[in-house]
């Protein structure tokens, strides 16, 4: 399919439109029906018919893909768009680099149709966020990158994650490759919410880190103290029989007593590890009961 052909279908789902017609199917006959054979009989036709006339169809153009809701889009045509919605057509249609929110956003700065467009989309976007659709992370790009505001917050709003790449950028530093070329207020506000979630990401880091450091040295010892004391009780076991060949009665006598001293010391720590009820808190644990109380 060429692209005046693709053209011909979008100019008669524009007519449809003004007509009346409503409910998929009724619109889908009309536009068959005014078709011309020409249409009929290429490959991309016969793929749309097998797709049932769907209007989330992307058609294969020359060497470009398009969509009713994005040549809409393109062409800032508010009422094919609410046409188009209402009839079931859905935001979520990627057709090679294009998307309905990456063309509005390009548009919206001087063009008052597409912010009309623009916010009949973001009523859209929540579901997408929360099945992860591959169409956000291009919306929150492109928002970023041309600083709107009005995007980013929708996006925000609906628990988008700012935790991308944009060609090998944080989602941060891509903001101030582009903030020479945007609204300096808006891309200011952006920035400050990308800085703030990268300081959060990086805290909760170095506390993961800092607190398996902790645990790997506690699972050390436990794993391994009683090698540790074996062997520092043979030592004083054999400085104290080495101590009595030498007749030095008082020192083999410290040196046995460290060893008991060690055997207890073990003897105490694995009974305390056993028990239930014995709990030995942390620096960080007293802290916090500290801060509690002074709140309270």
């Amino acid at each position: 399919m060429n692209y005046s052909q693709f053209s011909e279908i979008y100019k008669k789902l524009k007519e449809i439109s003004t007509q009346g017609i409503k409910g998929a199917e009724q619109i889908n006959k009309s536009i068959e029906q005014k078709l011309g054979q020409d249409i009929k009989n290429t490959p991309e036709f016969e793929a749309w018919k097998k797709s049932d006339f769907s209007l989330d169809h992307v058609f294969n153009i020359d060497e470009r893909q398009n969509a009713l809701l994005i040549r809409a889009c393109q062409n800032s045509d508010v009422e094919v768009v609410k046409f188009l919605l209402d009839t079931g057509a859905s935001v979520n249609v990627i057709a090679g680099k294009d998307n309905p929110f990456a063309i509005l956003i390009e548009r919206s700065q001087d063009d008052e149709k597409a912010n009309q467009i623009l916010d009949l989309l973001l009523q859209k976007l929540k579901p997408l966020v929360d099945e992860k659709k591959e169409i956000v992370n291009l919306t929150i790009i492109k928002a970023v990158e041309r600083g709107n505001l009005k995007v980013f917050n929708a996006l925000k709003d609906a628990g988008a994650n700012f935790n991308i790449q944009a060609c090998g950028m944080s989602l941060l530093d891509w903001a101030k490759h582009h903030e020479k070329y945007t609204n300096k207020e808006d891309m200011e506000k952006i920035i400050n919410h990308l800085t703030t979630l990268s300081k959060t990401t990086e805290e909760v880091k170095s506390s993961v880190s800092i607190d398996t450091s902790e645990k790997s040295d506690a699972t050390f010892w436990s794993k391994h103290k009683g090698k540790i004391a074996l062997s520092i009780v043979t030592l004083f076991a054999a400085g104290a029989v080495t101590a009595f060949m030498f007749d030095l009665p008082i020192v083999a006598l410290v040196l046995v007593a460290s060893a008991a001293f060690t055997l207890m010391a073990i003897g105490i720590d694995k009974i305390c590890e056993n028990s239930p009820t014995t709990k030995i808190d942390d620096p960080s644990a007293a802290s916090d009961r500290t801060l509690n109380q002074a709140v309270s």
